[in-house]
């Protein structure tokens, strides 16, 4: 092997190897999110559960920050969808380096609530969730994800 070959495989192996890691970085599932139905409550219960150092975002939209975490329910027979998703997690308040404003965010965990009103007890529940996850240093891009709960 030359001696351009081998200049050409030493500075090209680490940037092969930094683009396929960053790759691999990015493509990770960072958030986990559960579903379920809280009878009591009558309500659907959407909880996400972080990695360490990684947040999401609040459901309010802010001028210039983040993508906002937000909720999609499917129409169904027999299921009546009442006022809006509620968290039951306080946010933490804090002003973003990244996005250089005042931003709510959660850490850890984050937990959700829609209120239903049931004529069935045994119906399917369908929805998206709509979330960005950022660290100190980057952000993923935003995800949407399904979710079902049976009822």
């Amino acid at each position: 092997m030359g001696s351009k070959a081998k200049t050409m495989k030493f500075f090209c192996l680490p940037i092969l190897m930094f683009l396929f890691s960053n790759s691999v970085q990015a493509q990770q599932d960072v958030v986990k999110w559960t579903a379920s139905y809280d009878a009591e409550q009558s309500s659907i219960i959407l909880k996400a559960k972080m990695e360490k150092d990684w947040v999401i975002y609040s459901q309010e939209h802010v001028e210039d920050g983040p993508i906002p975490t937000s909720f999609e329910f499917e129409e169904v027979a027999g299921v009546s969808y009442t006022g809006k998703v509620e968290p039951l997690s306080a946010p933490i308040i804090v002003e973003s380096e990244v996005f250089m404003t005042e931003v709510k965010k959660y850490k850890k965990e984050a937990i959700f609530s829609q209120k239903v009103e049931l004529q069935d007890d045994s119906v399917v529940v369908k929805g998206t969730v709509t979330y960005m996850a950022c660290d100190s240093k980057r952000c993923l891009a935003p995800k949407t994800i399904p979710f079902e709960v049976k009822i």
